[in-house]
């Protein structure tokens, strides 16, 4: 019906619109707009999430200011113990496109792609998810149900083909920071597992 007669999907209930993927791209935004520019943390975060909430007509509430104060505490958090490999240069929110066949193109968005002063690059993508969730997702690895991992990792050295390629981490930021992933070497404190090419 939606593709015939072009109907949209009616509005969420009021207290319905305040999604994780709406508290995810709150996060997203807050760290990009922090990271890239050298806002702070707190300003960065309020705008980012003043424009979320008039965009999806999230009302004002309790509800509403539990879910801001936890989102803040969060990346507050994950920034003030986060260090992306120091010296260097990251790109944000890269898009990419990597045609595997040629039937199968695939897009994509990672979070950042930091390259060190020994021209080491770095995938990593941010999570709005916590501790037991970040577990979850690690086991799905384990068990081939995933494969976002392999395709940035492809699309990193697509993108900097001058770099090598040295890991791809996950960084959950829900009420504290978790992170799994792949690194060659570890130079970098958080990634406290290597592995081989």
């Amino acid at each position: 019906v939606n593709r015939t007669l072009h109907l949209k999907e009616p509005p969420a209930d009021a207290w319905d619109r305040f999604t994780p993927l709406v508290q995810g791209n709150i996060v997203h935004d807050t760290l990009r707009s922090h990271y890239e520019t050298g806002e702070p943390v707190a300003d960065a975060f309020q705008a980012a999430f003043a424009r979320h909430c008039e965009k999806e007509q999230i009302p004002a509430g309790y509800r509403t200011e539990a879910i801001r104060l936890d989102l803040l505490t969060s990346v507050e958090k994950f920034v003030d113990r986060f260090d992306a490999a120091g010296e260097g240069s990251s790109l944000f929110e890269q898009p990419f496109e990597l045609k595997l066949d040629s039937d199968v193109c695939v897009t994509g968005r990672i979070d950042r792609l930091h390259v060190d002063g020994q021209g080491r690059a770095l995938v990593l993508d941010y999570k709005y998810k916590s501790k037991n969730r970040m577990k979850d997702m690690s086991g799905e690895y384990e068990q081939g149900l995933v494969v976002q991992g392999g395709l940035y990792l492809l699309a990193a050295r697509k993108l900097l083909p001058q770099a090598e390629t040295v890991g791809m981490l996950y960084c959950g930021c829900k009420r504290s920071l978790e992170y799994f992933g792949w690194l060659l070497h570890p130079y970098w404190p958080q990634g406290r597992n290597t592995c081989s090419p």
